[in-house]
């Protein structure tokens, strides 16, 4: 299996490799920061996974810092390119947030997993709440559909 995992976060992006490193080993992992970075990998590459953050920076972020403006629905760009394009790639969520944006378009995350089931059903594989002390890592083993 391919997978393309999407994370800006550095620790939780470790966490998420070690994961798939122990528990499938032969999966051929590929690695974007960002939704730009993303949608080129999703462009040039054929995917049977993603594994998307939803808050993402819009360029990867250099050693000097930038990145360019957060997104609070990052992921969900990225979502919203995979099916305009008609990319046949299922993808998964996992977040450390309880909510996204700001006001009017703020969102908690059922509200967002439940859109997603909805608008994505074909595609959306389930939601999943980071913590490192949590057992994020059960149930992604329990949505790829084998033991961790």
């Amino acid at each position: 299996m391919k997978v393309l995992i999407v994370e800006d976060d550095q620790f939780k992006l470790n966490d998420i490799m070690a994961f798939f490193e122990r528990s499938h080993p032969g999966f051929q992992i590929l690695v974007s920061r960002s939704v730009n970075s993303a949608k080129k990998s999703l462009l040039g590459e054929s995917f049977d996974l993603a594994v998307l953050d939803m808050s993402l920076p819009t360029f990867d972020i250099g050693v000097g810092g930038g990145g360019g403006d957060p997104k609070n629905f990052g992921g969900l760009e990225i979502i919203r390119y995979i099916a305009r394009r008609r990319i046949n790639c299922r993808f998964i969520v996992i977040t450390q947030f309880a909510a996204f944006g700001e006001g009017e378009d703020s969102m908690d995350r059922e509200t967002l997993r439940e859109a997603l089931a909805n608008d994505y059903p074909a595609l959306y594989q389930g939601m999943i709440y980071y913590a490192s002390d949590s057992d994020w890592s059960n149930k992604l083993s329990f949505i790829i559909g084998c033991d961790d």
